[in-house]
């Protein structure tokens, strides 16, 4: 059990500030917040060396997962021998301290998009997609004018809540989560809540879904 990131993420007496705002953060990270790709990546890094920090994204060629990363921090640089990823942040995927992957996220990721035409979830979660037999997963930006879709802006990666990540890396030990599983896990159960509080803690992250 010790050598799980998850009991690490749980342990106030690790942090500095376990429980940091989320909403304080999203106001400079989310996807309504303004702040460019260099002022995103270092409030991630950053944040991370007294708060227990993950992230959601999604992989160029893996559109059918969303992986949860943790423990951020920056490409380590050698001025010697330069990289093509100096500079870029490091996530580390996975629960289990012995058996981690490390990925590397380019600058984009951490990029505001502009307005996008995106699904509405009652519409993604519907007969028209996770409902439908066999399900339907829709990735495609949906043309102007067609029903059940809302404009958004959002950043490919996403910051999540401490519960929520503990959550992730507990649910899916590998961090890879189907789209499916990771709506039916995550998002769903915060989102039908009766809780005010829980229902406002997972909105950010279902809308970024």
């Amino acid at each position: 059990m010790a050598d799980l990131f998850s009991n690490l993420v749980s342990d106030d007496r690790l942090w500095g500030n376990p429980d940091a705002n989320y909403a304080t953060l999203l106001g400079v990270v989310g996807g309504a917040a303004n702040s460019d790709c260099v002022v995103t990546k270092a409030v991630i890094i950053n944040s991370a060396v007294n708060t227990p920090t993950g992230c959601a994204f999604m992989l160029d060629g893996d559109l059918e997962h969303i992986y949860v990363g943790h423990s951020p921090t920056s490409y380590p640089s050698d001025l010697t021998a330069p990289t093509p990823f100096n500079g870029l942040v490091i996530f580390l995927v996975g629960n289990d301290v012995r058996d981690v992957t490390a990925v590397v996220l380019p600058n984009d990721s951490f990029t505001r998009t502009g307005n996008t035409n995106a699904y509405e979830m009652s519409y993604l979660t519907g007969i028209q997609g996770h409902g439908h037999a066999p399900p339907v997963l829709r990735h495609a930006i949906a043309p102007g004018g067609t029903i059940r879709v809302a404009a958004l802006r959002s950043r490919p990666i996403m910051l999540l809540p401490r519960s929520v990540l503990v959550t992730c890396l507990t649910t899916v030990p590998d961090g890879r989560y189907t789209m499916i599983a990771f709506y039916n896990s995550i998002i769903q159960p915060l989102l039908s809540s009766q809780d005010a509080v829980e229902v406002a803690l997972i909105t950010p992250l279902a809308e970024w879904y």
